[in-house]
Order: C-alpha cells, then structure tokens, then sequence
C-alpha cells in the first residue's frame, strides 16, 4: 500500500502575525513624529505684557448707573485681573470713580505655543463685585518677534489697550579695558638755594711759653 505525501498546508498566521507588526510600527513612528514636530514648534519665548488704558462706558448695558449714589460716587472702581490660561499674570491697583485709567502695569510670561490670554474687568464693590467684561486674546507661536499695539472690546468696554513684545534681557555693561591711566604728579622744581659765604676769621698768635736763655 503506497502512502501519498503532501506539502502541509498554508494557514495564513504568519502573515497576518507580520501585518498586524507593521501596522503597529507605522502608528508608533506616526505618534513620535506628531510629538517631535509639535515640540519643536512650541518652542517657549520669554514675552512681556503691557498694559496701557482702559476706558468702560458709562452706564450699564441695562442703562444704569455702576453704582449707587450721585457724582462722582457712582462711577466704577476699576479693576483687570490678567491671566495666561489659568494661570495668574497681574492684578491692577483700583482705578476709583473713574470712566478711564491709565494703567503702567507690566507683566513677563513664557509662551508656550497656543494659549490664551483673559482680561477679567470688574467694578470693585464693598459688597459684591461686578463684572464688566471678560475679554480674550489667542497668541501662538506665530506671534511676531516685534512689538504688537493691540487693543480690544466689549460689550461695556470701549478699549482696553495693551502691548505684547519679546523679553530683552538687558546686558551689563562692562568698563572698557582701554581706559587712559592717570599719569603720575609732577613735582615742582626746588627753588635755587642761595650760597652762604663764610669770612674767614683771623688767626691768633699764641705767645710761646719757652724759658729764657741762661746767660
């Protein structure tokens, strides 16, 4: 009886083993591409904040007045609190009874790639605080190396400008090695001394003491 041998058969294991391999590669490389290129384009830059004027309107949007009273009295107390996400920048001294503030306040910040920058207006009150506006600025990468005037608006503000600019580190400056050393102090010449001269004194004779001659 003659026994029949055959090629055993194929099923197929290894090469969905080997695809499914590939398919996980490609998605890792895929993910660490995704991450290099995004590091690499968030990179941090040292900014700083300017703020510079404020103006709110007068009345609410309903019409009324900020707070209670006549005069001076029922304009708002200003206040922004600036914030880069949820992190706090700066928070101004109160502007009293006031429509428009000069504000001179600056702040440095790191920009790390897309953010969002929120000016929290509010009326400063003894019992509860009023919210005036909550403006928002997108900053990115793509912000400009130079320095930006911008200026925004609400529905209760009329402008509120500020600056954003790079940080410039200032570099000391050191003294130049080249400087001209002091020369030394002349002395002044010694006045010429006059001779003194001397008269001779004349001389004595001192008679001689000798015994006399025996004769």
């Amino acid at each position: 009886m003659m026994t029949t041998l055959s090629a055993p058969r194929s099923s197929g294991y290894p090469s969905q083993n080997k695809l499914h391999l590939a398919l996980i590669g490609m998605s890792l490389a895929f993910m660490t591409l995704m991450i290099t290129s995004s590091t690499q384009g968030w990179a941090e830059r040292p900014m700083v904040l300017e703020l510079n004027q404020l103006t709110v309107n007068e009345t609410k949007p309903s019409g009324k007045r900020w707070d209670f009273g006549l005069g001076k009295i029922s304009k708002p107390d200003l206040i922004i609190i600036v914030s880069l996400d949820d992190e706090q920048l700066l928070i101004t001294k109160k502007c009293k009874d006031s429509f428009s503030c000069e504000l001179a306040r600056s702040a440095p910040f790191m920009l790390k790639g897309e953010q969002i920058l929120k000016f929290k207006i509010i009326d400063k009150d003894l019992k509860r605080d009023d919210t005036i506006d909550l403006l928002t600025v997108r900053l990115n990468e793509s912000e400009p190396n130079q320095r930006q005037d911008l200026k925004l608006a609400g529905k209760s503000t009329s402008m509120l400008s500020f600056t954003l600019r790079p940080f410039i580190e200032k570099t000391p400056v050191e003294p130049s090695s080249t400087q001209t050393q002091p020369e030394p102090a002349q002395e002044a010449p010694e006045a010429p001394t006059t001779p003194t001269t001397t008269t001779p004194t004349p001389a004595t004779s001192v008679p001689s003491a000798e015994s006399p001659a025996k004769e």
